[in-house]
């Protein structure tokens, strides 16, 4: 028997297998560029749903709709308040300029301030989830994808065989 035919054969056969289990692993893993370019600019929960991860998508679009609302509100609440004082100021005659006084006013700035503040403290948060929800996954799929290769000997009455074991 020939064993440096026997090695080559093995060691062809180990590389074929292990090249089949690298590119089912490669084919199954989640880029991250695009969905963690759309967490940042888009925001909604977008990235996470792009890479499969649906409790961040839903946090995304909760937290970015919370923020949202609070500074739409806000705005409006200043537009309302400005109207009001600029058409008292008119009916007055005082011609000075509209400056953030009453309550409303205070609190609808305050409304706009947190609201982007939330967005923006709400985008690190996805960005954060969705690379380290990605990179978990793809290893994951590495780990899955994994192809074990070893030679086990088996004894017989008259010779030892060695025999290749692949697992997957």
């Amino acid at each position: 028997m020939n064993w440096t035919k026997l090695w080559i054969v093995l060691l062809v056969l180990v590389l074929i297998v292990g090249s089949l289990g690298a590119t089912v692993a490669d084919q199954s893993e989640v880029r991250l560029g695009w969905p963690i370019t759309t967490s940042l600019i888009i925001g909604f929960g977008s990235g996470s749903a792009a890479i499969g991860d649906h409790n961040g998508a839903v946090f995304g679009a909760a937290v970015d709709g919370i923020g949202l609302g609070s500074a739409i509100i806000g705005a409006f609440g200043l537009g309302i308040d400005w109207f009001g004082v600029g058409f008292g100021k008119g009916i007055t005659g005082d011609t000075s300029s509209y400056e953030i006084t009453t309550p409303l006013g205070k609190l609808s700035a305050g409304m706009i301030i947190g609201g982007g503040a939330v967005i923006a403290v709400s985008r690190v948060l996805q960005v954060i989830r969705t690379t380290i929800w990605g990179v978990s996954n793809n290893k994951k799929i590495r780990e899955q994808a994994a192809l074990d290769v070893a030679l086990v000997p088996h004894p017989a009455s008259d010779r030892i065989v060695l025999k290749a074991k692949i697992s997957f």
